[in-house]
């Protein structure tokens, strides 16, 4: 698919050190003039690889132009003169100067308030006023992402070029699916934590997406949030590695009845989905047919008119603990009591290890310990040692990478297993190597279940060197980003 990388900085300096660093990066570069301090225009690439787009966006359209509207038309004068590809210009203004045939023209409306009931309607102030029309819209649920991917649908059978976006964290897979649904490009940021508007996807992502058409195999992740997820970029690897056509996409929903009403009527080739929280259970009830062994879920596959759910958690547990030493018989403490744990407790009584769970509420441990029938304990009080230690808290994980669930002096243990996978060797993991405890990190079961869920989807069982590579690289580069 096209993209276009918005640019904005609040400096002329740093505008333009963009510019020159990212030309041809990007089919279509967009400078938002309005975010500078002092709107001017960045000087174009001599020979320049990407087409550009000025945009100076007012404040009832959503911008940050402070200005007379006298002003603001005039630097987009400017942009014209200065051999600018397109300009952005609002569905109200008029302009009052000529605009050469090497000049294209980007018809915007967005709407902030409640979601539009006609949406053609809204739509048509737009047409014949310019050579793409775009229509923001903003979304707060699910069904109203479901309604707009409906009606883009629609509108994709016109030969007219038209960009349509739903804005917010719940309108992002409008984003990704916009560019098979009619729209000529999809906007992108320069890196995630860089968002010019809410659910941009960020360059490196959209590359990885590969959407060739509306017969595409489409994989997501289902939950919300999902943001921080690494499944996009280990997928979209390995589909690219073995050939595989199909692409994976953020899914960040509030509504599953909505999501799979849509799903069932779409034209978009939809064919499978990881699932993460707080859907594990509910997502159960859209299972035509499940195997689990407890009741979640956090696989699906689409096997003709039927979703078939499959629970890859529990097995990615247990695998590497296997030829470590002999499970049936051995003891364990579990820290924590919510649904990570759950698997994880399952998991080890099925293989007949006595358990006990560890927490810092009581009254959620003690309710946790009469449901699974183990033993409890509070963390701080914690004194008995066992064969293994399970971290199922988010205690350590990255950015609270100083913090650990245990004090050093409460590690006694033949085998500690830290679930969190970024980082790597978490602190608890460091303070149990130092005290001659075996260490496992989270990255040998999130590469472990995110394999199994790429073999159910296409039948190849990846490399699990290829996908523990994958994973480091990409938690590597997110950790380069934030120093």
């Amino acid at each position: 698919m096209k993209l276009c990388l918005t640019l904005a900085e609040d400096s002329l300096s740093a505008l333009q050190e963009k510019v020159d660093f990212f030309d041809g990066h990007a089919q279509f570069i967009e400078t938002r003039l309005d975010f500078l301090d002092s709107p001017r225009l960045p000087s174009l690439p001599g020979s320049r690889a990407s087409r550009y787009i000025a945009t100076c966006r007012p404040g009832r359209e959503g911008g940050n132009f402070q200005g007379s509207e006298e002003e603001r038309i005039g630097i987009l004068r400017e942009a014209v003169s200065a051999g600018y590809d397109w300009i952005d210009v609002e569905y109200d203004v008029d302009l009052p100067f000529d605009i050469p045939s090497t000049t294209r023209i980007i018809r915007s409306r967005h709407i902030f308030g409640n979601f539009p009931e006609d949406l053609s309607h809204e739509f048509q102030c737009l047409i014949g006023r310019g050579d793409v029309a775009k229509l923001a819209v903003n979304i707060l649920s699910t069904q109203q992402l479901t309604e707009l991917l409906s009606w883009m649908v629609n509108q994709s059978d016109d030969s007219a070029d038209r960009i349509i976006i739903g804005m917010g964290v719940l309108g992002q897979p409008s984003r990704y699916l916009g560019p098979v649904l009619g729209s000529p490009w999809t906007y992108v940021c320069e890196d995630s934590g860089m968002e010019v508007a809410p659910g941009q996807l960020s360059l490196q992502e959209a590359k990885n997406v590969r959407l060739a058409g509306k017969t595409t195999p489409l994989y997501g992740v289902i939950g919300n949030p999902v943001a921080h997820s690494l499944s996009p970029q280990l997928h979209n690897r390995l589909l690219r590695h073995y050939q595989c056509s199909g692409a994976y996409i953020r899914l960040p929903l509030d509504d599953l009845s909505a999501w799979f009403d849509y799903v069932e009527r779409s034209k978009l080739n939809f064919c499978g989905y990881s699932v993460t929280l707080p859907f594990k259970k509910d997502i159960m009830e859209f299972c035509n047919r499940c195997s689990s062994p407890v009741a979640s879920i956090n696989t699906l596959q689409r096997k003709e008119t039927e979703w078939i759910g499959a629970n890859t958690d529990h097995a990615a547990f247990l695998a590497p603990l296997r030829g470590k030493y002999k499970l049936e018989g051995s003891s364990a403490v579990v820290l924590g009591n919510g649904g990570v744990a759950q698997t994880v407790v399952g998991a080890l009584k099925r293989e007949g290890v006595t358990v006990k769970i560890a927490g810092r509420d009581p009254e959620k441990a003690r309710r946790f310990g009469q449901i699974f029938d183990v033993s409890w304990s509070l963390i701080p009080d914690l004194e008995q040692s066992a064969d293994l230690l399970v971290n199922a808290t988010p205690v350590g994980q990255y950015p609270e990478v100083a913090n650990s669930p245990l004090d050093a002096a409460q590690i006694d243990y033949k085998w500690v297993y830290d679930l969190i996978y970024n980082p790597e060797k978490t602190r608890l993991l460091r303070e149990a190597e130092e005290k001659g405890c075996g260490i496992i990190s989270g990255i040998e079961m999130f590469a472990e279940q995110g394999a199994a869920q790429f073999k159910i989807w296409t039948g190849i069982d990846p490399d699990r060197a290829l996908v523990s590579k994958i994973i480091k690289e990409v938690l590597s580069q997110d950790v380069t980003k934030s120093v």
